[in-house]
């Protein structure tokens, strides 16, 4: 596990709040490709840099035309659990409130955990 997204309603909206709380503004990258079934699938993605959270602030990402690829998807596999652990938990902990999210995040060693319920049992990813 290296790193993650964000959806935002609008990814506008969720650049500036960060940038006014002190992140320098990222390039916003209009993107998108061809399903294999038909339909294209359009977004817009940002990545913050120039912070000390490196690839646990996440990057943002807003659907464009309103389908989430997710919703074609079979639904037996479950997120149960996502925490961060990182020396500056306070401080990550605001700007992931402020993109929307709330993650269980403690000071510690830098890592990423996921908990999935899968067909065949749990599934633990972990940085």
């Amino acid at each position: 596990l290296f790193t993650f997204a964000v959806r935002c309603e609008s990814i506008n909206d969720t650049v500036n709040k960060m940038v006014n709380a002190g992140l320098e503004r990222p390039k916003i990258l209009d993107m998108s490709r061809n399903q294999p079934r038909g339909g294209k699938l359009s977004w817009r993605v940002a990545r913050f840099e120039g912070h000390p959270f490196g690839s646990f602030l996440p990057f943002v990402i807003e659907w464009t035309d309103g389908h989430h690829p997710a919703q074609s998807l079979s639904h037996d596999c479950t997120l149960d659990a996502f925490s961060i652990s990182h020396p500056e938990a306070a401080q990550l902990s605001e700007y992931l409130n402020l993109m929307g999210v709330s993650i269980v995040c403690s000071t510690g060693i830098k890592s990423l955990c996921v908990k999935l319920s899968t067909p065949n049992g749990e599934v633990a990813l972990e940085t």
